[in-house]
């Protein structure tokens, strides 16, 4: 009987910490899903509840048993939420929340689109030679922070973390892998891109990285990473 009870009692306990983030007391209403952006994570429009402004909403549902997958994402919420700057998507709030099999994970920032859904409006039809220069410009101003200012590689620029807000300003986003340059030294305690980046598209990734050569990486300039996946993002566009 007393085992019992504590069942009882400790799933009343999980369904009450449960409901803390369920749906309803999510701070934001989900609206329409705008699609896959990167392996896990989904982008959804959104609005704040407070006072029903226009948000965008990042979102990913891991199984319990994806440790790695785990790990990355809650990196992700943990490194927008301290980064400020122009070409970085600006963050709101981020809430995790577990259930018996799975964890969602919400990431809330500023209005954004994909590049996709930019470049499929009818208005940029033609020529978008500025529009694209202009772009590619601000995405590497973020890079540039990222590498020279926070000595952090990103990790992952791409078609798919590159993101447009209301005023037409491209800006980074997806933050899973970003890491510490001078933690590739280290191998005792890996660096977030160096468990994650089987997730990034081969063509995205220098030579050193497909020979897992880290110490190569340490000793190397800390915007090589990204230098490398910035030319392929402006190839593709």
């Amino acid at each position: 009987r007393g085992r019992a009870l504590g069942r009882v009692r400790g799933g009343r306990m999980f369904a009450k910490i449960t409901s803390l983030v369920s749906g309803g007391s999510l701070p934001f209403t989900i609206g329409e899903d705008k699609g896959p952006v990167w392996n896990w994570w989904s982008l959804h429009a959104g609005k704040w509840k407070e006072n029903d402004s226009p948000v965008s909403i990042f979102k990913a549902v891991i199984p319990l048993n994806e440790d790695k997958k785990l790990e990355l994402a809650r990196n992700s919420m943990k490194r927008l939420r301290g980064l400020k700057h122009p070409s970085i998507v600006s963050f709101k709030d981020s809430v995790e929340n577990t259930d018996r099999s799975n964890v969602t994970f919400y990431i809330v920032t500023e209005p954004v689109m994909t590049l996709k859904a930019f470049f499929e409006h009818e208005e940029l039809r033609g020529d978008i030679t500025e529009i694209a220069a202009w772009g590619l410009k601000t995405v590497s101003n973020g890079v540039s922070f990222l590498n020279n200012e926070c000595k952090l590689i990103h990790g992952n620029v791409c078609f798919g973390s590159v993101f447009v807000s209301e005023q037409l300003d491209w800006k980074l986003g997806i933050f899973d892998l970003l890491s510490e340059h001078k933690g590739f030294a280290n191998a005792i305690v890996p660096q977030p891109f160096m468990t994650g980046s089987s997730y990034v598209s081969p063509h995205y990734l220098p030579g050193e990285v497909h020979n897992r050569d880290w110490q190569a990486i340490a000793d190397g300039p800390q915007w090589a990473i990204d230098s490398w996946g910035l030319g392929c993002f402006i190839q593709e566009i």
